[in-house]
């Protein structure tokens, strides 16, 4: 109950850090080095801010052989946002689902920005909350880099096969539909006056950021790899086990097709739909390569310790960036192949506040599920008092579907997180615009 109090008020109210240390937890360690270790980096990570400047980690250029970074280098080609979109949900009829995005404003993933919506339960994100979340994480972005995303890559946390087409036509739509909007409100344009000829305004490859979405199935499958042979799992095996039963190390990537099954037809990376757009316009450019079937992977990240090692099956429902680029960028992007996208992932893996190791799923998908789990819990906590922090407001179905109620806290609208809200903004005497943080700073609650 306490503990559920202090976040609710920092959260919700306050807008500060909070990071709880008790003697009990102390005590127990066999290792209090290790244990103050992690809370100075856990501290470290919430004072990442644009205000604080705290460094927790950092990501090198080169790799330890000499190397180039390429995903790095990917990075650092024109302004790329990577989200982390996760739900938690609420047990019975009508429960209640916090939808949490969050987001790397740098290209290390030390800054990050956060979003929280709540709604009645449902397998796919309404659309009115994904374009609320990314409106305010683009906001946030743009008032970091001062220039808007020119590529998203979306990892989605929990989907089943069933829903994948309606991810694509709804959620991806939505994100399109959320940079428009925005770009609309901050130059004062009417709908009809946007000038793009492929969505007269409801978005497209044109007029948005080249999208990458991902479907991380952490708990939808029940594959455990192991060593193939008795010489790849040299080192592994310890007492009587034999390599049958040992943990495959930290960085397995399994992408053979005896493992993964093809998407269907109208999920191809590389669909002829998508390149025929891309003939059609002299705005765009395609990337020469082979078709591809499919780009799913099977990563493990964590190293096993202690128990069975479980990996995420990553299903790539959607990649422009694999497939085109716009014309102005073309010589400056490269493509974001399928092995390049498995070592990103990996790379993100390790970018996490907790834990001086790699956890199992992304850091991003794993920070934005405890956030929305945290949320959930305040929620829940409240009870019946719940209609005294917040208003529901009722939203169109999706496809002709039941309406979907969107929880509002009282008199601070839609997010549930507001003193993390985006930069205000003015216009100086000289004409300029400038911008200063919002109600309270953005702490930083990946930790």
């Amino acid at each position: 109950g306490v503990y559920n109090l202090s976040k609710w008020l920092a959260y919700h109210e306050l807008g500060v850090n909070t990071q709880t240390m008790t003697c009990e937890s102390y005590n127990k360690q066999r290792n209090p080095e290790q244990y103050c270790s992690n809370i100075a980096l856990k501290a470290n990570s919430k004072l990442g801010t644009m205000l604080d400047r705290a460094c927790a980690w950092e990501w090198l250029d080169k790799c330890t052989d000499g190397s180039p970074d390429e995903e790095k280098k990917w990075l650092d080609e024109v302004p790329t946002m990577i989200v982390g979109l996760s739900t938690a949900n609420g047990q019975g009829q009508e429960a209640k689902m916090v939808v949490v995005g969050t987001a790397y404003l740098d290209v290390g993933g030390q800054q990050c920005c956060y979003e929280a919506r709540a709604l009645t339960r449902s397998h796919i994100i309404h659309p009115e909350v994904i374009k609320g979340i990314f409106k305010n994480l683009m906001l946030q972005f743009i008032g970091c880099k001062n220039e808007p995303p020119k590529r998203l890559i979306v990892i989605r946390s929990g989907g089943h096969d069933g829903i994948f087409r309606d991810i694509c036509q709804v959620e991806i739509g939505a994100m399109r539909k959320a940079y428009v909007e925005l770009v609309q409100e901050k130059q004062s344009m009417r709908p009809d006056e946007w000038n793009c000829k492929g969505c007269k305004g409801a978005g497209c490859q044109l007029c948005s950021p080249k999208i990458t979405c991902l479907v991380a199935q952490n708990s939808q499958n029940n594959i455990r790899l192991a060593p193939a042979k008795q010489e790849d799992a040299e080192g592994l095996v310890k007492g009587r086990q034999t390599y049958e039963t040992v943990n495959v190390p930290s960085g397995t990537c399994v992408d053979s097709k005896k493992l993964l099954l093809p998407l269907d037809a109208s999920f191809r990376v590389a669909d002829i739909e998508l390149r025929k757009r891309v003939t059609d316009n002299k705005e765009l450019f395609m990337f020469t390569t082979p078709e591809v079937d499919n780009q799913d992977f099977f990563l493990v990240a964590n190293g096993g310790l202690k128990g069975t090692s479980k990996g995420v099956h990553y299903r790539v429902i959607w990649n422009e960036n694999y497939v085109m680029g716009d014309a102005c960028l073309e010589g400056k992007v490269s493509q974001l192949t399928g092995e390049k996208l498995q070592r990103l992932l990996f790379a993100l893996s390790f970018i996490y506040g907790k834990a001086t190791k790699a956890p199992r799923d992304s850091a991003l998908v794993r920070t934005a599920s405890q956030l929305a789990n945290t949320i959930l819990s305040s929620m829940s906590s409240l009870g019946q008092d719940i209609n005294i922090f917040f208003d529901r407001r009722v939203a169109t179905g999706v496809d002709g579907g039941p309406e979907t109620e969107i929880y509002i806290l009282k008199n601070k609208g839609d997010s549930l997180i507001p003193s993390f809200g985006p930069l205000h903004s003015w216009i100086d005497d000289s004409g300029n615009e400038a911008q200063f943080p919002g109600d309270a700073f953005r702490p930083h609650v990946v930790a």
